[in-house]
């Protein structure tokens, strides 16, 4: 199975969650391994297969879904390997494709408001990931935990609610992949602001209870951040950080080993074949609303 990764997340303790977009018909795909989990390790900057806007070889996956995580497939790690980096404009074109307005139509319309966030009951919902287009410029917040360690936050708006919710986007961390990055942080809301168009990967979390006198809930976060000008902006592009304008100007050009180098990305074989599972989506997307519609 290949996948266009759209989706590259911290988790705790040096854990990384990765998805993407399967090749075949366009449908989300997050991999999963049957012991332990993905590390920082199998990221693209130390010799790994995963980054965004890479086309990635997972190998056999099989499905093992439970709601609202219906995307899981569980492979072998040592079988994932990187094909080629996807050209910006057409990764671009993919996201925005599968962008929609409404977080509950991405989710369910089980999501409701909980809090300053938003979150599904455990076990409901119908799908933990999507791209929203926002309906506003977000606002990135780099705040300050009851433990003192530092975490991103992002305040956003789609067509029915304004969620304030956690930013797990590993490029906005420092190398530690933990810590804010805050000139990163800051130099994305100031392009933000000038309005230039975003799109956000949106994710539920596994189940969790906020306090012990709390119910688990699948808690509605923001995976990354896709902005029109570097819309394939990689961890290995390693924008320096105390350069703020390094995030605008990514050097696709240095392409790691791993990464097939034959020929320009954008007329690959594998990478037309993204394009046409684009369009076999939007063809099964418009049977299903002509059917509704009848």
């Amino acid at each position: 199975m290949q996948i266009v990764v759209t989706n590259l997340t911290r988790m705790q303790h040096g854990n990384v969650c990765v998805a993407g977009v399967r090749v075949e018909d366009g449908e989300h795909v997050r991999p999963v391994l049957r012991l332990g989990q993905l590390r920082a390790c199998d990221l693209a900057p130390s010799g790994g297969p995963f980054d965004l806007a890479t086309l990635v070889e997972l190998g056999p996956a099989q499905p093992i879904p439970t709601l609202p995580h219906a995307e899981d497939h569980e492979i072998k790690a040592r079988a994932a390997r990187s094909v080629s980096v996807v050209d910006p404009k057409l990764f671009w074109d993919m996201l925005q494709f599968l962008a929609r307005p409404s977080l509950r139509t991405l989710f369910g319309s089980e999501l409701r408001r909980v809090g300053k966030g938003a979150a599904v009951p455990e076990g409901r919902g119908v799908a933990s990931l999507g791209c929203l287009r926002p309906a506003a410029p977000p606002r990135l917040y780099v705040t300050s935990r009851p433990d003192g360690r530092r975490s991103i936050r992002i305040g956003f708006r789609d067509d029915q609610l304004d969620p304030y919710v956690s930013v797990t986007d590993l490029r906005l961390c420092r190398a530690d992949g933990e810590t804010p990055d805050e000139e990163r942080v800051s130099a994305l809301n100031r392009r933000m602001e000038e309005g230039e168009a975003v799109l956000l990967s949106v994710g539920l979390t596994r189940a969790f209870a906020s306090s012990p006198e709390h119910e688990p809930l699948h808690w509605l976060q923001v995976n990354n951040l896709h902005l029109e000008r570097t819309p394939a902006w990689r961890l290995a592009d390693n924008p320096r950080a105390d350069n703020p304008r390094a995030v605008g100007t990514p050097h696709f050009a240095t392409v790691p080993a791993h990464v097939g180098t034959d020929g320009s990305p954008s007329s690959t074989p594998r990478l037309l074949a993204i394009r046409a599972s684009m369009q076999r989506a939007r063809r099964r997307a418009g049977g299903r609303r002509a059917s509704c519609g009848s």
